[in-house]
Protein backbone atom coordinates (compact mmCIF):
# COMPACT_ATOMS: atom_id res chain seq x y z
CA UNK A 1 0.00 0.00 0.00
CA UNK A 2 2.87 2.27 0.61
CA UNK A 3 3.82 2.32 -3.17
CA UNK A 4 0.21 2.99 -4.17
CA UNK A 5 -0.08 6.02 -1.77
CA UNK A 6 3.39 7.51 -2.99
CA UNK A 7 2.72 7.46 -6.57
CA UNK A 8 -0.75 8.65 -6.04
CA UNK A 9 1.23 11.62 -3.84
CA UNK A 10 3.63 11.90 -6.71
CA UNK A 11 0.68 11.92 -9.22
CA UNK A 12 -1.36 14.67 -7.30
CA UNK A 13 2.18 17.31 -6.86
CA UNK A 14 2.98 16.88 -11.23
CA UNK A 15 -0.73 17.81 -11.77
CA UNK A 16 -0.54 20.49 -8.66
CA UNK A 17 2.62 21.95 -10.57
CA UNK A 18 1.15 22.67 -14.33
CA UNK A 19 -0.83 25.24 -12.43
CA UNK A 20 0.87 29.15 -12.72
CA UNK A 21 -0.37 32.25 -11.32
CA UNK A 22 -1.06 33.12 -15.08
CA UNK A 23 -3.56 30.58 -15.54
CA UNK A 24 -5.39 31.56 -12.54
CA UNK A 25 -8.40 33.68 -12.77
CA UNK A 26 -8.32 36.87 -11.02
CA UNK A 27 -11.98 37.98 -8.81
CA UNK A 28 -13.06 40.63 -11.45
CA UNK A 29 -13.05 38.19 -13.83
CA UNK A 30 -15.78 36.06 -14.83
CA UNK A 31 -14.97 32.29 -15.28
CA UNK A 32 -17.97 31.70 -18.57
CA UNK A 33 -19.51 34.42 -20.29
CA UNK A 34 -23.54 33.23 -20.14
CA UNK A 35 -25.28 34.03 -23.39
CA UNK A 36 -29.32 33.52 -23.25
CA UNK A 37 -29.61 33.15 -26.74
CA UNK A 38 -27.49 29.70 -26.72
CA UNK A 39 -29.71 26.70 -24.90
CA UNK A 40 -28.22 23.10 -24.97
CA UNK A 41 -29.30 20.17 -22.79
CA UNK A 42 -28.48 20.34 -18.94
CA UNK A 43 -25.61 17.22 -18.74
CA UNK A 44 -26.05 18.33 -14.92
CA UNK A 45 -27.40 15.08 -13.86
CA UNK A 46 -25.02 13.27 -15.58
CA UNK A 47 -22.22 15.07 -14.08
CA UNK A 48 -23.45 13.91 -10.78
CA UNK A 49 -24.17 10.58 -11.80
CA UNK A 50 -20.15 9.81 -13.42
CA UNK A 51 -18.69 10.94 -10.04
CA UNK A 52 -19.87 8.40 -8.19
CA UNK A 53 -18.73 5.90 -11.02
CA UNK A 54 -15.38 7.51 -11.19
CA UNK A 55 -14.82 6.92 -7.59
CA UNK A 56 -16.07 3.53 -7.48
CA UNK A 57 -13.66 2.28 -9.99
CA UNK A 58 -10.98 4.31 -9.01
CA UNK A 59 -11.70 2.08 -5.17
CA UNK A 60 -11.66 -1.48 -7.71
CA UNK A 61 -8.68 -0.82 -8.93
CA UNK A 62 -6.56 -0.15 -6.09
CA UNK A 63 -8.18 -3.07 -4.69
CA UNK A 64 -7.11 -5.35 -8.14
CA UNK A 65 -3.45 -3.80 -8.07
CA UNK A 66 -3.31 -4.22 -4.15
CA UNK A 67 -5.10 -8.51 -3.91
CA UNK A 68 -3.68 -9.69 -7.17
CA UNK A 69 -0.58 -7.46 -9.04
CA UNK A 70 1.26 -6.40 -6.00
CA UNK A 71 1.17 -10.47 -4.27
CA UNK A 72 2.45 -11.75 -7.72
CA UNK A 73 5.05 -9.26 -8.61
CA UNK A 74 6.63 -9.92 -5.00
CA UNK A 75 6.04 -13.84 -5.04
CA UNK A 76 8.33 -13.14 -8.44
CA UNK A 77 10.78 -11.51 -6.67
CA UNK A 78 10.90 -13.76 -4.10
CA UNK A 79 11.76 -17.11 -6.17
CA UNK A 80 13.57 -15.10 -8.89
CA UNK A 81 17.83 -15.70 -8.74
CA UNK A 82 19.04 -12.36 -7.04
CA UNK A 83 21.73 -11.30 -8.95
CA UNK A 84 24.44 -10.61 -6.18
CA UNK A 85 23.38 -13.71 -4.54
CA UNK A 86 25.93 -16.62 -4.45
CA UNK A 87 25.35 -19.48 -5.84
CA UNK A 88 26.86 -21.48 -2.89
CA UNK A 89 23.31 -20.53 -1.21
CA UNK A 90 21.75 -23.52 -3.68
CA UNK A 91 24.60 -25.44 -4.62
CA UNK A 92 28.03 -27.22 -3.56
CA UNK A 93 30.74 -28.88 -5.72
CA UNK A 94 31.51 -32.68 -5.61
CA UNK A 95 35.05 -34.09 -6.45
CA UNK A 96 34.01 -38.07 -6.51
CA UNK A 97 35.91 -41.43 -5.70
CA UNK A 98 37.24 -43.45 -8.03
CA UNK A 99 39.42 -42.01 -11.33
CA UNK A 100 38.43 -38.77 -10.50
CA UNK A 101 37.71 -37.69 -13.58
CA UNK A 102 34.60 -35.32 -13.04
CA UNK A 103 32.94 -33.20 -11.13
CA UNK A 104 29.98 -33.00 -10.05
CA UNK A 105 27.98 -30.04 -9.25
CA UNK A 106 24.96 -30.71 -6.56
CA UNK A 107 21.87 -29.21 -4.93
CA UNK A 108 22.43 -28.43 -1.56
CA UNK A 109 19.07 -29.46 -0.89
CA UNK A 110 18.32 -32.34 -2.42
CA UNK A 111 21.85 -33.98 -3.40
CA UNK A 112 20.31 -34.00 -7.16
CA UNK A 113 23.17 -33.99 -9.80
CA UNK A 114 22.74 -30.59 -11.57
CA UNK A 115 25.83 -30.69 -14.01
CA UNK A 116 29.17 -32.80 -14.62
CA UNK A 117 32.68 -31.19 -15.25
CA UNK A 118 34.60 -33.58 -17.12
CA UNK A 119 38.47 -33.01 -17.31
CA UNK A 120 40.00 -30.91 -20.52
CA UNK A 121 41.77 -33.91 -21.36
CA UNK A 122 42.47 -37.19 -21.62
CA UNK A 123 44.79 -38.97 -18.17
CA UNK A 124 43.73 -35.70 -16.30
CA UNK A 125 42.31 -36.23 -12.76
CA UNK A 126 41.44 -33.75 -10.14
CA UNK A 127 43.79 -33.14 -7.73
CA UNK A 128 41.82 -30.51 -6.07
CA UNK A 129 39.34 -27.38 -6.37
CA UNK A 130 38.99 -24.53 -4.55
CA UNK A 131 36.17 -21.29 -4.15
CA UNK A 132 36.24 -17.91 -2.13
CA UNK A 133 32.76 -16.99 -2.75
CA UNK A 134 31.08 -20.01 -4.01
CA UNK A 135 31.33 -18.55 -7.96
CA UNK A 136 34.47 -18.53 -9.29
CA UNK A 137 36.49 -21.61 -8.70
CA UNK A 138 40.08 -22.75 -9.26
CA UNK A 139 40.62 -26.70 -9.91
CA UNK A 140 44.17 -28.24 -9.92
CA UNK A 141 44.81 -31.23 -12.38
CA UNK A 142 47.08 -33.84 -12.30
CA UNK A 143 48.76 -36.79 -14.88
CA UNK A 144 49.97 -39.86 -13.36
CA UNK A 145 53.80 -40.25 -13.00
CA UNK A 146 54.51 -36.37 -14.03
CA UNK A 147 55.77 -33.77 -11.03
CA UNK A 148 53.47 -30.70 -11.79
CA UNK A 149 50.11 -29.78 -11.83
CA UNK A 150 47.82 -27.45 -14.58
CA UNK A 151 45.18 -24.95 -12.82
CA UNK A 152 41.87 -24.33 -14.95
CA UNK A 153 39.12 -21.86 -13.52
CA UNK A 154 35.39 -22.03 -14.12
CA UNK A 155 32.51 -20.35 -12.95
CA UNK A 156 29.00 -21.39 -11.51
CA UNK A 157 26.04 -19.09 -12.37
CA UNK A 158 22.66 -18.72 -10.48
CA UNK A 159 20.94 -22.05 -11.99
CA UNK A 160 24.42 -24.16 -10.95
CA UNK A 161 25.30 -24.37 -14.27
CA UNK A 162 29.52 -24.00 -15.02
CA UNK A 163 31.37 -22.26 -17.51
CA UNK A 164 34.10 -24.13 -19.76
CA UNK A 165 37.41 -24.67 -18.08
CA UNK A 166 40.01 -22.24 -18.58
CA UNK A 167 43.53 -22.36 -18.35
CA UNK A 168 45.35 -19.98 -15.40
CA UNK A 169 48.75 -18.79 -16.60
CA UNK A 170 50.20 -20.82 -12.95
CA UNK A 171 51.85 -23.92 -12.69
CA UNK A 172 52.99 -25.29 -9.77
CA UNK A 173 55.14 -28.80 -9.24
CA UNK A 174 53.07 -31.20 -7.46
CA UNK A 175 49.99 -28.84 -5.82
CA UNK A 176 48.55 -30.78 -2.95
CA UNK A 177 45.96 -27.91 -1.63
CA UNK A 178 44.56 -24.63 -3.11
CA UNK A 179 42.84 -21.94 -1.37
CA UNK A 180 41.08 -18.76 -3.31
CA UNK A 181 40.60 -15.61 -1.30
CA UNK A 182 37.15 -14.51 -1.52
CA UNK A 183 37.47 -10.95 -3.69
CA UNK A 184 39.63 -13.79 -6.02
CA UNK A 185 42.48 -11.62 -5.99
CA UNK A 186 44.93 -14.34 -4.13
CA UNK A 187 45.33 -18.23 -4.45
CA UNK A 188 47.50 -19.73 -2.25
CA UNK A 189 49.16 -23.21 -3.27
CA UNK A 190 51.06 -26.20 -0.69
CA UNK A 191 53.44 -28.49 -3.18
CA UNK A 192 54.58 -31.95 -1.94
CA UNK A 193 58.09 -32.98 -2.43
CA UNK A 194 59.21 -34.44 -5.53
CA UNK A 195 61.81 -35.47 -7.40
CA UNK A 196 62.56 -34.28 -11.07
CA UNK A 197 65.40 -35.94 -12.77
CA UNK A 198 67.96 -36.46 -10.33
CA UNK A 199 67.14 -33.28 -8.66
CA UNK A 200 64.80 -33.38 -5.67
CA UNK A 201 62.07 -30.46 -5.22
CA UNK A 202 61.17 -29.41 -1.98
CA UNK A 203 57.76 -28.40 -0.91
CA UNK A 204 56.52 -24.81 0.06
CA UNK A 205 54.02 -22.72 0.46
CA UNK A 206 53.24 -19.89 -2.52
CA UNK A 207 50.54 -17.57 -2.56
CA UNK A 208 49.92 -15.72 -6.17
CA UNK A 209 48.27 -12.22 -7.18
CA UNK A 210 46.35 -13.36 -9.45
CA UNK A 211 46.18 -9.84 -10.93
CA UNK A 212 50.09 -9.17 -11.34
CA UNK A 213 51.17 -13.15 -11.63
CA UNK A 214 53.34 -11.93 -8.74
CA UNK A 215 54.42 -14.76 -6.30
CA UNK A 216 55.81 -15.33 -2.83
CA UNK A 217 57.30 -18.78 -1.34
CA UNK A 218 58.03 -20.52 1.84
CA UNK A 219 60.00 -23.42 2.23
CA UNK A 220 58.33 -26.24 3.77
CA UNK A 221 60.36 -29.04 5.97
CA UNK A 222 61.67 -32.07 3.69
CA UNK A 223 59.30 -34.30 4.76
CA UNK A 224 56.90 -31.83 5.27
CA UNK A 225 52.89 -31.44 3.98
CA UNK A 226 49.99 -29.45 3.83
CA UNK A 227 46.52 -31.48 4.68
CA UNK A 228 44.29 -28.16 4.91
CA UNK A 229 44.24 -24.45 3.34
CA UNK A 230 42.47 -21.36 3.88
CA UNK A 231 42.88 -17.38 3.05
CA UNK A 232 41.20 -14.43 4.49
CA UNK A 233 38.39 -12.77 2.07
CA UNK A 234 41.62 -10.62 1.11
CA UNK A 235 43.92 -12.66 1.02
CA UNK A 236 46.38 -10.75 3.43
CA UNK A 237 46.15 -13.92 6.06
CA UNK A 238 46.74 -18.22 4.95
CA UNK A 239 46.07 -20.59 7.66
CA UNK A 240 47.20 -24.02 7.36
CA UNK A 241 47.14 -27.08 8.64
CA UNK A 242 51.11 -29.48 8.91
CA UNK A 243 50.53 -33.27 9.49
CA UNK A 244 53.38 -35.96 9.90
CA UNK A 245 53.75 -39.44 11.40
CA UNK A 246 56.45 -37.92 13.57
CA UNK A 247 54.81 -34.83 15.34
CA UNK A 248 51.05 -34.25 15.41
CA UNK A 249 49.18 -32.06 13.46
CA UNK A 250 49.66 -28.12 14.14
CA UNK A 251 47.56 -25.24 12.89
CA UNK A 252 49.66 -21.72 11.65
CA UNK A 253 48.50 -18.97 10.70
CA UNK A 254 50.80 -16.66 7.95
CA UNK A 255 50.65 -13.23 6.53
CA UNK A 256 51.35 -13.78 3.52
CA UNK A 257 53.88 -10.63 3.07
CA UNK A 258 56.01 -12.17 5.06
CA UNK A 259 59.33 -12.42 3.89
CA UNK A 260 60.29 -15.56 2.39
CA UNK A 261 62.03 -18.51 4.41
CA UNK A 262 60.65 -21.45 6.64
CA UNK A 263 56.74 -21.52 6.29
CA UNK A 264 57.21 -22.65 10.28
CA UNK A 265 59.28 -19.32 11.43
CA UNK A 266 57.06 -16.92 9.48
CA UNK A 267 54.08 -18.33 11.07
CA UNK A 268 52.18 -18.44 14.16
CA UNK A 269 50.70 -21.25 16.07
CA UNK A 270 46.78 -21.12 15.90
CA UNK A 271 46.38 -24.64 18.04
CA UNK A 272 48.34 -27.77 18.01
CA UNK A 273 46.77 -31.15 18.64
CA UNK A 274 48.79 -32.11 21.41
CA UNK A 275 47.42 -29.34 23.86
CA UNK A 276 44.11 -31.32 23.11
CA UNK A 277 45.29 -35.05 24.74
CA UNK A 278 48.32 -36.93 24.12
CA UNK A 279 46.57 -39.03 20.99
CA UNK A 280 44.57 -36.11 19.67
CA UNK A 281 45.06 -34.95 15.85
CA UNK A 282 43.52 -32.12 13.94
CA UNK A 283 42.84 -32.81 10.46
CA UNK A 284 41.21 -29.93 8.55
CA UNK A 285 40.61 -25.83 10.00
CA UNK A 286 39.35 -23.42 7.87
CA UNK A 287 39.43 -19.66 8.57
CA UNK A 288 36.92 -17.27 8.80
CA UNK A 289 36.81 -14.30 5.89
CA UNK A 290 37.73 -10.99 8.96
CA UNK A 291 40.56 -13.60 9.64
CA UNK A 292 39.21 -13.50 13.41
CA UNK A 293 38.66 -17.23 14.21
CA UNK A 294 39.97 -20.60 12.63
CA UNK A 295 37.95 -23.93 12.97
CA UNK A 296 39.45 -27.25 13.14
CA UNK A 297 38.43 -30.75 13.94
CA UNK A 298 39.82 -32.51 16.66
CA UNK A 299 40.17 -35.91 17.50
CA UNK A 300 41.68 -38.39 19.41
CA UNK A 301 43.72 -41.71 17.07
CA UNK A 302 41.88 -44.81 16.84
CA UNK A 303 38.37 -42.87 18.59
CA UNK A 304 35.09 -42.66 17.43
CA UNK A 305 34.05 -39.48 18.55
CA UNK A 306 35.26 -35.89 17.29
CA UNK A 307 35.20 -32.02 18.48
CA UNK A 308 34.70 -29.14 16.13
CA UNK A 309 36.70 -26.38 17.66
CA UNK A 310 37.20 -22.52 17.30
CA UNK A 311 40.25 -20.56 18.25
CA UNK A 312 39.99 -17.09 18.70
CA UNK A 313 43.71 -15.63 17.22
CA UNK A 314 43.51 -12.47 19.13
CA UNK A 315 43.09 -13.98 22.41
CA UNK A 316 44.42 -17.65 21.66
CA UNK A 317 40.98 -18.66 23.60
CA UNK A 318 39.64 -22.10 22.30
CA UNK A 319 36.36 -23.26 22.37
CA UNK A 320 34.42 -26.63 21.75
CA UNK A 321 31.70 -25.56 19.01
CA UNK A 322 30.21 -29.31 18.91
CA UNK A 323 30.99 -32.85 19.73
CA UNK A 324 30.27 -35.35 17.44
CA UNK A 325 30.47 -39.68 16.82
CA UNK A 326 32.05 -40.96 14.16
CA UNK A 327 35.32 -39.69 12.21
CA UNK A 328 35.80 -36.57 10.63
CA UNK A 329 36.72 -35.87 6.93
CA UNK A 330 37.85 -32.91 5.75
CA UNK A 331 35.81 -29.46 6.28
CA UNK A 332 34.32 -27.92 3.38
CA UNK A 333 33.03 -24.48 4.45
CA UNK A 334 30.51 -21.98 2.83
CA UNK A 335 31.93 -18.53 2.05
CA UNK A 336 30.57 -16.68 4.99
CA UNK A 337 32.39 -19.52 6.80
CA UNK A 338 29.11 -19.87 8.54
CA UNK A 339 28.18 -23.58 7.98
CA UNK A 340 30.81 -26.73 7.14
CA UNK A 341 30.26 -29.78 5.22
CA UNK A 342 32.26 -32.94 6.58
CA UNK A 343 31.34 -36.51 5.54
CA UNK A 344 31.38 -37.98 9.11
CA UNK A 345 32.73 -41.93 9.31
CA UNK A 346 30.54 -43.84 11.89
CA UNK A 347 33.17 -45.94 12.79
CA UNK A 348 36.71 -46.20 12.03
CA UNK A 349 37.35 -49.85 11.07
CA UNK A 350 35.53 -52.50 11.19
CA UNK A 351 34.45 -53.56 14.83
CA UNK A 352 31.18 -54.49 15.49
CA UNK A 353 28.94 -51.37 17.05
CA UNK A 354 27.17 -53.63 19.68
CA UNK A 355 30.46 -53.62 21.38
CA UNK A 356 32.35 -50.28 20.80
CA UNK A 357 33.97 -49.64 24.55
CA UNK A 358 35.97 -53.10 24.02
CA UNK A 359 37.49 -51.69 20.27
CA UNK A 360 38.56 -48.61 21.84
CA UNK A 361 40.12 -50.25 24.90
CA UNK A 362 41.89 -52.68 22.06
CA UNK A 363 42.52 -49.63 20.04
CA UNK A 364 45.83 -48.47 22.53
CA UNK A 365 47.28 -51.90 22.55
CA UNK A 366 48.62 -52.58 19.19
CA UNK A 367 51.89 -51.86 18.49
CA UNK A 368 51.09 -49.33 15.74
CA UNK A 369 49.08 -46.91 17.71
CA UNK A 370 51.53 -46.32 20.55
CA UNK A 371 54.55 -46.27 18.15
CA UNK A 372 52.79 -43.23 16.36
CA UNK A 373 51.79 -41.85 19.40
CA UNK A 374 55.55 -41.55 20.92
CA UNK A 375 56.76 -39.95 17.16
CA UNK A 376 54.52 -37.65 17.57
CA UNK A 377 55.02 -36.44 20.85
CA UNK A 378 59.01 -36.24 20.39
CA UNK A 379 57.94 -33.21 17.86
CA UNK A 380 55.43 -30.81 18.04
CA UNK A 381 56.67 -28.10 16.11
CA UNK A 382 58.40 -28.95 12.85
CA UNK A 383 55.88 -30.99 10.90
CA UNK A 384 56.10 -33.46 8.02
CA UNK A 385 54.11 -34.99 4.96
CA UNK A 386 50.57 -35.00 5.52
CA UNK A 387 49.79 -37.05 2.62
CA UNK A 388 51.71 -40.26 4.04
CA UNK A 389 50.10 -39.72 7.59
CA UNK A 390 46.67 -39.58 5.48
CA UNK A 391 46.89 -42.56 3.62
CA UNK A 392 48.88 -44.39 5.85
CA UNK A 393 46.46 -43.10 9.04
CA UNK A 394 43.08 -45.55 8.14
CA UNK A 395 45.54 -48.78 7.91
CA UNK A 396 47.20 -48.43 11.18
CA UNK A 397 43.48 -48.15 12.63
CA UNK A 398 41.79 -51.12 10.55
CA UNK A 399 44.32 -53.34 10.97
CA UNK A 400 44.55 -52.80 15.10
CA UNK A 401 40.64 -53.43 15.38
CA UNK A 402 40.97 -56.39 12.79
CA UNK A 403 44.33 -58.12 14.69
CA UNK A 404 42.68 -57.71 18.10
CA UNK A 405 39.39 -58.67 16.62
CA UNK A 406 39.85 -61.65 18.54
CA UNK A 407 36.38 -61.76 17.68
CA UNK A 408 37.52 -65.30 16.80
CA UNK A 409 37.51 -66.82 20.30
CA UNK A 410 33.38 -66.04 20.20
CA UNK A 411 33.89 -66.74 16.36
CA UNK A 412 35.23 -70.39 17.37
CA UNK A 413 32.68 -71.51 19.64
CA UNK A 414 29.74 -70.50 16.90
CA UNK A 415 31.23 -71.81 13.78
CA UNK A 416 28.47 -70.48 11.69
CA UNK A 417 29.04 -66.49 12.75
CA UNK A 418 32.45 -65.48 10.94
CA UNK A 419 30.61 -64.62 8.01
CA UNK A 420 27.44 -62.14 9.63
CA UNK A 421 30.16 -60.34 12.03
CA UNK A 422 31.99 -58.31 9.28
CA UNK A 423 28.12 -57.28 7.83
CA UNK A 424 27.90 -55.33 11.44
CA UNK A 425 30.93 -54.29 11.07
CA UNK A 426 30.37 -52.45 7.87
CA UNK A 427 27.52 -50.64 8.60
CA UNK A 428 29.18 -48.54 11.41
CA UNK A 429 31.59 -47.76 9.15
CA UNK A 430 28.67 -46.08 6.56
CA UNK A 431 29.66 -42.46 5.65
CA UNK A 432 27.38 -39.44 6.48
CA UNK A 433 27.15 -36.36 5.47
CA UNK A 434 27.04 -33.33 7.61
CA UNK A 435 26.19 -29.60 7.26
CA UNK A 436 26.48 -27.99 10.83
CA UNK A 437 26.08 -24.64 11.40
CA UNK A 438 29.32 -22.75 13.09
CA UNK A 439 27.04 -20.59 15.67
CA UNK A 440 25.09 -23.03 17.39
CA UNK A 441 27.01 -26.42 16.53
CA UNK A 442 23.91 -28.25 15.62
CA UNK A 443 24.34 -30.93 13.14
CA UNK A 444 21.75 -31.60 10.34
CA UNK A 445 22.63 -35.14 8.08
CA UNK A 446 21.66 -34.71 4.46
CA UNK A 447 19.89 -38.25 3.89
CA UNK A 448 18.93 -37.86 1.38
CA UNK A 449 20.31 -41.09 -1.17
CA UNK A 450 21.44 -38.49 -4.11
CA UNK A 451 24.12 -37.95 -2.18
CA UNK A 452 25.46 -41.21 -1.42
CA UNK A 453 28.48 -40.18 0.53
CA UNK A 454 31.42 -42.21 0.69
CA UNK A 455 34.86 -41.79 3.19
CA UNK A 456 36.83 -40.20 0.03
CA UNK A 457 34.58 -37.68 -1.26
CA UNK A 458 35.27 -34.08 -0.70
CA UNK A 459 33.12 -30.88 -1.25
CA UNK A 460 33.98 -27.87 -1.83
CA UNK A 461 31.95 -24.63 -1.67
Amino acid sequence: MNSIEDRLRDAYRDAAETVNPDTIRQLHERSATISPLATRPDSRPHRRLMVPLAAASAVALVAVVTAVVIPAALDRTRHAPQAGASPADRYVVQLGSGSRARLTVRSLGAGTAVATIPAPKPGMTFADVTSGDGRTYVAVLSRAGVCRNWLYKFRLGNSGLPTALTTLPVTRRPVAKAALSKDNTTLALATGRCVQGRRPIPGELAVVNLATSQARQWRLPDRAGVSSLSLTADGSLLAYTVRSSHARATVYVLHTNAQPGWAVQRSQVAATAARFGARDDIRSAVITPDGSTVYFTANPAGSVHWQLRAVSLATGHTRVVGRYAGVPGDLAADPSVTRVLVVVRQSRGPTPSPTPSPSKSRGPTPVPSPSRSRGQASRLVIAASPSHPRANQPTPSASPSRQPSPSPSPSHRRAPRPTPSPSPSRSPGTPRLALISLSSGSPRFLGSPAWAPQATLAYYW
